[in-house]
């Protein structure tokens, strides 16, 4: 049985997002990395195999810390309808913050990982259609319980709120003000909200 890492991984893998964020994948190198983290190639190389390895960590590990946003939205929260507008705020005034925060690993990579890395491209998908099947779940439930117009279909709206998801994700490059993230976000939720 092989010698187990002397580290913190939960540490690494936040320095290693932020490094990821602000060089890219194409960009970081194990050297951005060992600095970033303070550990040795070889402890790199033996926890994570290499780049790419560490990199689809990196990438587990935004997607949960994303997920964990929104259950913890859904347990302070009434309402699934409401659950998803505090999830959609939280990102929101993430963005306008213009904190790192508010971009998002996942877009990134989609823009840079070249097509030759087939299954990383394939990977970052599920990731991405896993956050959508949480808020697709949600808005079974919001309809169920009358908290969305009786037109809209939760699958269709799933994938239209990731587009505004990311779409924003996108707009932080351009650090938007706190009234345009806000106005997006208040004009889509008045358009799907059942009138009370």
């Amino acid at each position: 049985m092989g010698r187990q890492p002397s580290f913190n991984r939960e540490r690494v893998l936040n320095k290693a997002t932020d490094v990821f964020l602000k060089r890219g994948f194409q960009g970081t190198t194990i050297k951005d990395i060992t600095q970033a983290t303070g550990l040795q190639p070889g402890s790199i190389y033996s926890a994570f195999e290499n780049k790419t390895g560490l990199y689809t960590e990196v990438i587990q590990h935004y997607t949960d810390k994303q997920v964990s946003i929104l259950e913890n939205v859904c347990e302070k929260t009434d309402t699934h309808i409401g659950a998803i507008r505090a999830f959609f705020d939280s990102m929101g005034k993430s963005i306008s913050s213009n904190s790192g925060d508010g971009h998002c690993l996942l877009v990134r990579g989609l823009f840079e990982v070249p097509e030759s890395q087939k299954e990383l491209r394939y990977y970052m998908q599920l990731k991405i259609h896993e956050i959508e099947s949480r808020i697709y779940a949600l808005l079974v439930k919001a309809k169920e319980n009358n908290e969305i117009v009786p037109e809209e279909n939760p699958i269709e709206l799933a994938r239209f709120l990731m587009t505004l998801l990311f779409g924003h994700r996108v707009l932080a490059q351009l650090k938007p003000s706190e009234s345009t993230v806000n106005n997006t976000i208040e004009r889509v939720f008045k358009i799907i909200e059942a009138s009370r």
